[in-house]
């Protein structure tokens, strides 16, 4: 007898994601993002039915359904922290803040063993801390202070000539940073393509696409562990009217090519 070994259709995917905002009157495929290395991305869908009961028999039995509700939502893990995906997660304003001297920045200390923060980010040089409104009173980095590169704090350690109350006079510069403000950008509607292989097919192509998406608000975000930070994302797919071929329940939502 001779037996036949079928051949499953098993998927293992890779690929790229790209994000892009929809615009009126721009066709998103036009500027697409890369979004950086995706950990994942899900799909859920849901179908809703109400039931359909019988009168005839007394007995209330559900001879149909309804389709009351279509749903798809995708969940995310960005593993590029970069500004735009920050953006996504938050529903955030980005701002670049341009390089900076400073001179004359006036702090009052808590005393030994305490900290402060400077007004501005990254610190790029410490020029000088020195006591006094006036900064006239010298004091000697290492021993009245410690200033952390690349940070915005200023120690003050034990054995510091600084004691609680003392105002001091700080000068620095500081290199460019970006500046992420969430909840302070309007809600945006969006485009995603993945292009992606099927590692566990001759790496066929797999393309997916949802016509119109609608971000939530970042579930969690793990700033200390032992693995790269990750940003956690849903997103609810819209109906796309313009993108329905009327031939599935979900059309207009997303498209599959495989």
């Amino acid at each position: 007898m001779t037996v036949v070994q079928k051949k499953s259709d098993l998927h293992r995917l890779q690929g790229e994601a790209y994000i892009t905002k929809i615009i009126a009157g721009e066709n998103p495929k036009d500027n697409l993002r890369y979004c950086g290395n995706l950990k994942s991305l899900t799909t859920k869908m849901t179908l809703s039915r109400t039931p359909h009961k019988e009168t005839v028999t007394g007995n209330n039995r559900i001879d149909d359904q309804i389709t009351s509700q279509t749903q798809i939502t995708l969940s995310f893990s960005f593993e590029d922290i970069s500004k735009e995906n920050f953006a996504l997660a938050c529903q955030a304003a980005t701002n670049t803040i341009t390089a900076a001297t400073v001179t004359g920045e006036t702090h009052t200390v808590g005393g030994p063993d305490t900290a402060f923060a400077l007004a501005k980010n990254h610190l790029l040089t410490f020029t000088s801390l020195t006591k006094g409104g006036g900064g006239s009173g010298s004091l000697v980095l290492g021993t009245d202070y410690i200033a952390k590169p690349a940070s915005n704090i200023i120690y003050i350690p034990t054995g510091s000539s600084l004691i609680a109350g003392d105002e001091v006079t700080a000068s620095y510069t500081t290199a460019a940073t970006e500046e992420i403000l969430p909840f302070a950008a309007t809600e945006e509607y969006y485009y995603l393509v993945f292009d992606g292989i099927n590692t566990q097919n001759g790496k066929k192509p797999f393309f997916f696409e949802a016509f119109k998406m609608q971000f939530n608000v970042l579930q969690q975000l793990e700033l200390i562990g032992d693995n790269y930070v990750e940003l956690l994302i849903d997103a609810e797919c819209l109906y796309d009217i313009s993108n329905d071929s009327g031939d599935s329940e979900y059309g207009g939502y997303i498209r599959i090519v495989k």
